[in-house]
């Protein structure tokens, strides 16, 4: 993987986390800025918003270490903008190789969004906010 296509996949999660946190009053969703119970909404936004700028992803279902949870896996990165909800030490855009994943434990794993939706996880509602979350009102990178 480049610096460069490393930089973009950070920059486009670091703006998606961003629009989820300016979301939490507008919808007022009960969590706070650490966006615990919205891996699902993240991750859908965060393939959505991966796809515009043409970076692969996949969708992943699965556990850090025992609680429920999603992120995406785009060119061999695990991405994840909620990791905060679990361990408020990590990073707000927490990015690592996949292959090196200590806490994260994948059960399922989509190539698209469309897939995801069979996912008890993915509820109609994450598909709802996640495109409000990817509506481009400021400059995207």
């Amino acid at each position: 993987m480049t610096t460069d296509l490393r930089q973009l996949v950070v920059a486009v999660a670091a703006q998606v986390r961003e629009r989820l946190v300016d979301s939490i009053e507008i919808y007022d969703f009960e969590c706070d800025s650490d966006l615990s119970g919205m891996c699902a909404i993240a991750s859908i936004a965060l393939a959505k918003s991966f796809a515009r700028h043409g970076l692969d992803y996949r969708i992943a279902e699965g556990f850090w270490r025992s609680e429920r949870h999603c992120w995406l896996i785009s060119h061999d990165l695990l991405v994840d903008v909620t990791l905060q909800q679990f361990d408020p030490m990590a990073e707000a855009v927490h990015v690592e190789p996949w292959d090196k994943a200590e806490h994260h434990f994948a059960i399922k794993l989509w190539d698209s969004i469309q897939d995801a939706e069979e996912s008890t996880w993915v509820s109609e509602v994450a598909l709802d906010w996640a495109d409000f979350v990817v509506t481009p009102k400021v400059a995207w990178v």
